[in-house]
C-alpha cells in the first residue's frame, strides 16, 4: 500500500475508519436530471425493423433520436398496442438500449395475421411520475405463430471445418429469442483413406445471415457432421425450426456435396511477442466454437512447436546463447475457424518472470508450427508451417489507464468538461514521456500508456490504473497505490492501481486510483463544507490557474479556436495544470507497482531516501505544486537515479 502522506494519516489508517463523518469529505452536490430532460425532449422514433413474419420472440430494432441511458432519473418502457383483424393486442415490451439513436426489444407474443397499430416508447422519471416523455411510430407488422423454412439453395461444394455455409430458402429463425433454425445432416462421409463413416441426423444451429431478412441462414460446418479427417460427405440438408415455445416444423431435405479439406495453419502474428501478449494464430479449419466445449466430444486446437529454443540474457541483437531442443503443444483460444489466441503467459518461480511455456524470459524458437486438432479421443495433425522464427521479445510493461465514471462527473467542477477529450489524450502523453519520451533513448523504460483496454494482451498481461473523481476513502487522497506488497523486479504485469484492494488489505477499507476531486482541496476556495485530514494544502498558483474556467466554465466550441486569444491561453492553461497533474500522481503510484522507490530495499521506504529535484517517487510533501502542474516553466517529475538504473534494467527496450 503507497500512497502519499502524512505521518498522522498514517497512525489514523492503522485505527481504521470508525466514524464515517469523521473520514468522508463533502462531495460537490449532484446536479438534478435537468440535461437528462433537455435531451429527452428530442425524443422520436424514425423507423422501426423487424424480420417479417413476426413470431414470439422477434427482436425489433427501432431507430430515432433522444434515447437515454440515465436510469437515475427515468426508466424506459415500451408498448406494442393495436389489432389483429378482430383482435386486439397489447403488449408491454421490455427495451434494451443500445445509443441514443438505437433501441431494440423483444416482441412477447403474437396473434396471427396482420398487425396494425402503434409501438409507443416512453421515458417515466424515477422521482415523480408525472414526468415523461413519450414517442409513437405506426407500425403494421405480418405476425405468425410459427414459421414452416425452405431450403432452395446451398453453397460452397467444399469447406474447411467452422467454414460458414450458407443456405437461401425462407422461413428462417434468428437463433435468439425466437427459437434456432438447425441444418440437420443425413449422408455418408468418405475419408481421405477411404473409409466410409455413417451421418445420422447431426443438427447444427445456424444464424440469420442479416437480422431483418429471413431468406439467408449462416451454418457452420462442424466438426460433429464428420469428424477431423479430411474426406467427402455426400447427403441431405434439412431446416429444421425449433420455436421457444418448442414448435418443431421441418422444411423439404434438399441434395448436397461437401468436400472437407485438411486443416492448415497460414501464419503468425507478430513475428515478435512479448510476455502477457497474445500471439494470433492464422489458418483455416480450426475448431473450438463455444458450442463444442462442453460434453463428451469436446473440440479444442492446439499448436505444436518443434524445434531449438535460443535463450537471451541481455539484449536480442547480441544474443549468442546455444540453443536447445524445444517441443512443445501449446493451448489457444479459439476466435473462429481461421483465428486462433496463443497468451504468452508467465511465470514468476525462481524470482524472475518468464514464459510458462517456453521457461525462459526472452529469445528466440526457431522450427516448425503445426495445429493439431482434437475431438473427444480423436487426434489429428493438420497442415503446418517449417521453419518458422518467432522471438520472444524484452517484457513490455502495458498499463491502461481507465477513466472512471466519476472522472467526468468531477471534471466539471474544474470547469473543464466540455474538453474531457483533450484532457484525457494529454493525461496519456504525459504518462508516456515520463517513462519513455520522445528524444531521450537514455531514459527510455519498457513501458506502454493506453487509453483503451489492451485486447492484444491477455486479461493478466498488463496493469490498470484507474482515474476516477472523489476519493472513496473519505481521506481527500490525490491518488493510492492500489497493491498491498510492492513488487520489486516486476514479476506481476496485472497490478491495478484501483479497486478495494488497496487499504483493504489492512483494515478493510481501502480503495486505489487517482482522484481528481481531491486537487481542488489546492484551492483556497474548494466547493466542500469539509476538509478532510490527507487532502493538500492550498496553493494561491491553483486558483489563479483554474478559477477563469471554475467561474466560467468552457463551453463546447471555444477550445481551441472558438473564443478570444486570452480565453483560449486560459483554457489552456487550465487543460495543460489538470492533465500534468493526474498524469504525474498517476505515474507516481504506478511506480510503485513497479518495486519503486528503493527496489534494494524491498521492507524499506517506499519514497525516496533524499529529496530530489523533481523526482517522481518523492514524498507528497517534497513535490511542490508547481511540479505536479507543470507551471512556471517547471519541467515535472521525472525517474531519478537508482531508481532509472533499475527500471532500466527489469523493462529495457533493448
Amino acid at each position: 500500500m503507497y500512497r502519499e502522506l502524512p505521518p498522522i494519516v498514517l497512525a489514523l489508517l492503522a485505527i481504521g475508519c470508525g466514524c464515517a463523518c469523521a473520514c468522508e469529505s463533502t462531495p460537490p452536490a449532484r446536479g438534478p436530471c435537468s440535461l437528462t430532460f433537455d435531451l429527452l425532449r428530442t425524443l422520436r422514433i424514425e423507423v422501426v425493423e423487424a424480420p417479417e413474419p413476426v413470431v414470439a420472440g422477434t427482436r425489433l430494432r427501432v431507430r430515432g433520436e433522444g434515447f437515454i441511458d440515465d436510469p437515475q432519473c427515468f426508466v424506459a418502457d415500451a408498448t406494442l398496442s393495436g389489432r389483429v383483424g378482430d383482435t386486439e393486442l397489447d403488449a408491454s415490451l421490455a427495451l434494451e438500449l443500445l445509443s441514443s439513436n438505437e433501441l431494440r426489444t423483444v416482441v412477447p407474443e403474437v396473434v396471427e395475421g396482420t398487425f396494425e397499430g402503434t409501438l409507443i416508447v416512453r421515458f417515466r422519471s424515477v422521482d415523480r411520475s408525472d414526468d415523461a416523455f413519450t414517442a409513437r411510430a405506426t407500425v403494421n407488422l405480418e405476425m405468425a405463430a410459427s414459421l414452416a423454412p425452405s431450403a432452395s439453395w446451398f453453397e460452397p461444394r467444399e469447406a474447411y471445418l467452422e467454414d460458414r455455409l450458407i443456405v437461401e430458402g425462407s422461413g428462417f429463425l434468428d437463433g435468439l429469442d425466437e427459437g434456432s433454425s438447425q441444418a440437420v445432416f443425413d449422408g455418408t462421409f468418405v475419408t481421405a483413406d477411404g473409409d466410409r463413416v455413417g451421418v445420422f441426423e447431426v443438427a447444427v444451429p445456424g444464424e440469420l445471415l442479416r437480422f431483418d431478412d429471413r431468406s439467408g441462414l449462416a451454418v457452420p460446418w462442424s466438426p460433429h457432421v464428420a469428424g477431423v479427417v479430411p474426406g467427402a460427405f455426400d447427403g441431405t440438408l434439412t431446416i429444421r425450426n425449433e420455436h421457444a415455445d418448442s414448435t418443431v416444423r421441418e422444411g423439404a431435405p434438399l441434395d448436397v456435396t461437401i468436400e472437407q479439406r485438411e486443416t492448415t495453419l497460414v501464419g503468425l502474428t507478430p513475428g515478435e511477442v512479448s510476455l502477457g501478449q497474445y500471439l494470433e494464430v492464422q489458418g483455416r479449419g480450426f475448431i473450438g466454437a463455444p458450442r463444442d466445449r462442453e460434453g463428451s466430444r469436446h473440440a479444442a486446437t492446439a499448436i505444436r512447436l518443434d524445434g531449438e529454443l535460443i535463450p537471451c540474457d541481455g539484449p536480442l541483437r547480441e544474443c549468442w546463447t546455444e540453443a536447445v531442443r524445444f517441443e512443445a503443444d501449446l493451448a489457444t483460444g479459439w476466435s473462429s475457424g481461421e483465428l486462433l489466441r496463443y497468451g504468452v503467459s508467465t511465470s514468476s518461480e525462481g524470482g524472475e518472470l518468464r514464459s510458462a511455456d517456453f521457461g525462459i524470459r526472452q529469445g528466440f524458437f526457431v522450427g516448425s508450427v503445426t495445429p493439431l486438432l482434437s475431438l473427444g479421443d480423436d487426434r489429428r495433425e493438420g497442415v503446418g508451417l517449417e521453419e518458422v522464427t518467432l522471438t520472444l521479445g524484452p517484457v513490455r510493461q502495458v498499463v491502461w489507464v481507465r477513466f472512471l465514471p466519476g472522472f467526468s462527473e468531477s471534471l466539471e467542477a474544474f470547469g473543464l468538461g466540455a474538453v474531457e477529450a483533450e484532457v484525457r489524450r494529454r493525461v496519456i502523453r504525459r504518462m508516456q514521456a515520463i517513462y519513455c519520451g520522445p528524444g531521450d533513448p537514455d531514459r527510455c523504460v519498457n513501458v506502454e500508456i493506453r487509453s483503451e483496454e489492451p485486447l492484444d494482451y491477455i486479461p493478466i498481461g498488463f496493469a490498470m490504473v484507474d482515474v476516477g473523481g472523489p476519493d472513496p476513502n473519505g481521506l481527500g487522497l490525490l491518488g493510492y497505490d492500489g497493491t498491498v506488497i510492492r513488487d520489486v523486479n516486476n514479476l506481476r504485469l496485472w497490478d491495478h492501481v484501483g479497486g478495494d484492494n488497496a487499504l483493504g488489505g489492512v483494515d478493510g477499507s481501502g480503495y486505489g486510483g487517482v482522484f481528481i476531486e481531491s486537487f481542488l482541496f489546492y484551492s483556497e476556495h474548494p466547493p466542500f463544507d469539509d476538509v478532510p485530514v490527507a487532502a493538500p494544502t492550498p496553493e494561491p498558483l491553483f486558483d489563479t490557474v483554474f478559477d477563469p474556467v471554475r467561474d466560467r466554465e468552457v463551453v463546447a466550441g471555444e477550445y481551441p479556436a472558438g473564443a478570444d486569444a486570452d480565453r483560449v491561453a486560459a483554457i489552456e492553461t487550465a487543460i495543460h495544470a489538470l492533465s500534468s497533474l493526474i498524469a504525474d500522481t498517476a505515474a507516481h503510484e504506478f511506480g510503485h507497482t513497479l518495486g519503486l522507490a528503493n527496489p534494494g530495499l524491498p521492507d524499506g521506504p517506499v519514497h525516496s531516501l533524499v529529496d530530489g529535484e523533481g523526482c517522481l517517487m518523492d514524498a507528497g510533501d517534497d513535490r511542490p505544486f508547481d511540479e505536479r502542474a507543470r507551471l512556471g516553466g517547471n519541467p515535472g517529475a521525472r525517474i531519478c537515479d537508482e531508481d532509472l538504473a533499475y527500471l532500466l534494467h527489469i523493462l529495457p527496450r533493448d
